[in-house]
């Protein structure tokens, strides 16, 4: 009864971590996200960093805000070992009440992002909340394709009856309690974290709540390249994870027709010229999929889409 009484009255603590490679374009655009975020509701403990092997001027990046702000902190081993084993190392040396990711290559949208995520672990079973992502405007005829297919998933994860499900929780932006952080621990091939965390929270009996408040922004792909490679790893996550939790994670992902349907047509309405060039390509992305697609991640790594790390741009 204390320790409730107490936990009531203290503010939250609260870390942000953020695993980084190669992200020399945009991680300065979300530190300074961050920075400016306000911070009445929680005590922010931390802003933990990880580069994981960037070739490129990401830590040079990074230590001009390290050399600013006490509150920001670099881990650099120089190893490339991968989101997953990353995200394992934050679990263990953060101890947080709510531990808060960010993909580098996003930007939050507004200053009470934070507080919008930390207010969302209302009740004590909340273990995990995911937040909104919504892609920059497009800026050629691939990225706005992709945009376009991306609108007929918006229109119907965010209508659905349950908001508080799987397709709701995005690796771009997540948090967990504390109670559930420490016990995930990923295999270094597991690079669909965002199902995988969302499943196994939901295994140990935890629930997950979506905060569409929190909202950040990010990038799509400008090439087709890169439109392919990331799409088929992002519709082949499912099975993956099936895998190796079980095929009962494929109720927590069907969609009714009527809902699609419904989707389509209000997107229709709105892109009736690439909505059909969307369909279309995303009938392409299936067959190069079985036909084409492999990727290797018993290293936990994975080819990037360079067209997706350009900066981001926060609106004002």
């Amino acid at each position: 009864m204390i320790i409730y009484m107490r936990s009531k009255f203290l503010k939250s603590t609260v870390s942000v971590a953020i695993p980084a490679h190669n992200e020399e374009a945009n991680i300065v655009n979300l530190l300074e996200s961050i920075v400016n975020q306000k911070i009445t509701t929680f005590k922010l403990e931390g802003v933990f960093i990880t580069n994981d092997g960037s070739t490129d001027n990401t830590v040079d990046e990074i230590k001009k805000y390290t050399d600013k702000y006490n509150i920001i902190q670099l881990v650099d081993d120089g190893k490339r070992t991968g989101k997953a084993t990353r995200l394992n190392n934050f679990y263990e040396m953060i101890n947080s009440d709510i531990l808060v990711s960010f993909d580098a290559d996003v930007v939050l949208s507004h200053r009470r992002v934070l507080e919008n995520i930390v207010a969302a672990f209302d009740e004590r079973k909340i273990g995990l909340v995911g937040g909104y992502d919504e892609p920059v405007e497009p800026s050629n005829w691939v990225e706005r394709m992709c945009t376009t297919w991306i609108y007929v998933w918006d229109h119907i994860r965010t209508n659905l009856d349950n908001p508080n499900c799987v397709h709701n929780h995005m690796g771009r932006i997540s948090a967990s309690r504390r109670d559930l952080y420490k016990q995930i621990r990923y295999e270094p091939d597991i690079v669909d974290d965002d199902p995988y965390l969302y499943f196994k929270a939901r295994e140990l009996g935890f629930d997950f709540k979506f905060a569409p408040g929190a909202k950040v922004y990010y990038r799509v792909p400008s090439n087709l390249s890169d439109f392919f490679r990331q799409f088929a790893r992002s519709i082949t996550a499912k099975h993956r994870v099936a895998d190796r939790l079980g095929e009962w994670i494929y109720e927590d992902h069907s969609v009714s027709f009527f809902d699609k349907l419904k989707a389509l047509w209000l997107v229709f309405k709105r892109e009736p010229i690439y909505l059909p060039v969307s369909v279309i390509f995303n009938v392409a992305q299936r067959i190069y999929m079985k036909l084409f697609y492999s990727e290797d991640f018993s290293k936990g790594v994975w080819i990037q889409s360079g067209s997706t790390k350009r900066p981001v741009i926060r609106e004002k």
